[in-house]
């Protein structure tokens, strides 16, 4: 369980008003917590300003490969701008990804916090999971000269809530296409390649948790532990699914092992049984 009343009269902040900051925010509200929401094109109205908790949801996600300038402006500059001009008592928290650790190809291989992978830093993808990376590190040593925890979270691809399906996310156009009865589904992917899928409430919830509980500066993957295929899940949702047998199958299976130990985390919705529903 959560104390929720630890926050009662807390000042916080949830920087970024997309998916997960939307959520987030809901999630607090509906909790009786008052809560500022800031975007990044308002942010310099709060400098100076003194916060308990600032949670930065921001950043680019799933278009970066056409908003290049602006995705390390979201992953590096953002941050740079908080720590220098946002006062901060108790917690700041960022939102990572587990994209940072790339793909292996070996299902036998699962990327804890202290996985390290070489990457080509001038393909395409890095633009995006480099400058992920860059924040970390920016964060992590910055932390010395601040006295608040600072938590990283190494977010895995996050799914619930299908009533805007945009297409803005692979799973959100394998749900409309179900939804639709549609046919003809092609991904650009090989059938067999896995990933973490992590509902929204649990993240929400595990976020809350984090901000009140860390005790000293970390990175933590937040998933679900608990990886899926494009096979498994046309499987689950009696789908077909064209995809590109002539790619290598990628794999990313992520430990959840450290937050689940250090902050007692359980999560409720499991992601085969989420789809059954649809």
């Amino acid at each position: 369980m959560i104390d929720h009343q630890k926050l009662k009269n807390k000042n916080i902040a949830v920087l970024g008003t997309g998916y997960l900051g939307s959520n987030l925010s809901s999630y607090l509200r509906k909790l009786n917590i008052q809560v500022t929401e800031i975007k990044k094109t308002n942010l310099k109205f709060f400098k100076n300003k003194d916060f308990d908790y600032f949670i930065n949801c921001a950043g680019n996600s799933g278009d970066f490969r056409d908003k290049l300038i602006e995705t390390v402006e979201s992953n590096v500059t953002l941050n740079c701008y908080i720590l220098q001009n946002i006062k901060i008592r108790y917690c700041y928290l960022y939102i990572s990804s587990s994209r940072v650790y790339g793909y292996s190809k070996r299902d036998d291989i699962i990327f804890d916090e202290n996985y390290l992978y070489d990457q080509n830093s001038l393909s395409l993808d890095y633009i995006y999971d480099g400058s992920k990376k860059l924040s970390e590190s920016i964060l992590l040593n910055y932390s010395k000269k601040v006295d608040y925890k600072i938590g990283i979270l190494r977010l895995s691809n996050v799914y619930g809530n299908f009533n805007n399906l945009n297409d803005s996310t692979l799973i959100k156009k394998i749900i409309r296409f179900k939804k639709q009865f549609l046919n003809n589904l092609y991904v650009k992917e090989n059938r067999y390649s896995r990933k973490d899928y992590i509902h929204i409430n649990d993240v929400v919830e595990s976020i809350v948790k984090v901000i009140l509980n860390i005790k000293q500066t970390d990175i933590f993957n937040l998933a679900y532990g608990k990886s899926y295929s494009l096979d498994d899940i046309s499987s689950i949702l009696n789908l077909k699914i064209n995809s590109d047998e002539s790619k290598e199958p990628r794999f990313s299976i992520i430990s959840n092992n450290k937050i689940k130990e250090q902050f007692s985390l359980s999560f409720n919705y499991d992601f085969k049984k989420e789809l059954k529903k649809i």
